[in-house]
């Protein structure tokens, strides 16, 4: 529509400029280089995956082997915006048999408290949008930190955006365990070792459920220990 307006303004004799715009261009890489790593990793992934649903019968594990080798082939040229590391994933994988007790302890106390507010005769919610920083880096760990929020009763993930999640909290303590720090404490532990969970909570970091803060967290290289 712009189009012809334009030149409706310029056929009645009238001078048009176009305000400059600057845009900045991002490119997204929809193809990256699929290497062996990333072939083993997200058949291994796949397959276990597809045995976890299977009744363990000799024939699924022939059609989760086919199943598998379809799924890697489709996704091994976009996956991963980094090499997986075949020495550190059975690492992550062990912290991560430790990680799944305590997210669900984290969801069973969250349901507890969301149970008692939606019981209280004064329905005591104090719903709000916040922003948190987190100081986790990799697709993985934003997407299991993201997840785990939303996992979680009275918390959830609306959008992520590199480091900063922006999180619906639906009462005032949700909003003080999130900036407590304590999922993603333990998401560092899971993907990065003993060193990164002793980074500070975004609380410790200056941020609250009243506040959001520009932290430039960056992406350092903590060494993953066993």
């Amino acid at each position: 529509m712009l189009r012809p307006l334009e030149v409706e303004l310029v056929r009645g004799d009238i001078e048009v400029e176009t305000a400059p715009v600057e845009r900045p261009a991002r490119s997204t890489a929809l193809a990256r280089a699929a290497t062996l790593p990333k072939y083993l990793t997200i058949f291994g992934a796949s397959y276990l995956f597809y045995l976890l649903l299977s009744s363990y019968k000799p024939l699924d594990f022939l059609t989760g082997a086919i199943t598998a080798t379809i799924v890697t082939a489709l996704l091994a040229p976009i996956a991963f915006s980094r090499q997986p590391s075949l020495t550190r994933i059975p690492r992550q994988l062990a912290r991560f048999v430790i990680y799944v007790p305590y997210l669900l302890k984290e969801i069973a106390v969250a349901n507890l408290e969301i149970a008692y507010v939606v019981l209280h005769p004064s329905l005591p919610i104090d719903p709000k949008m916040v922003e948190l920083e987190a100081a986790i880096w990799g697709d993985g760990a934003v997407t299991t930190l993201a997840n785990s929020i939303t996992l979680t009763p009275g918390t959830l993930t609306v959008s992520v955006s590199q480091q900063a999640f922006d999180i619906h909290s639906l009462t005032g303590s949700s909003r003080e365990d999130l900036f407590d720090g304590g999922l993603e404490r333990a998401v560092r532990f899971v993907f990065y070792g003993r060193e990164a969970a002793a980074i500070p909570s975004p609380r410790e970091r200056g941020q609250g459920d009243d506040n959001t803060v520009e932290s430039d967290i960056g992406d350092p290289e903590v060494a993953d220990d066993d």
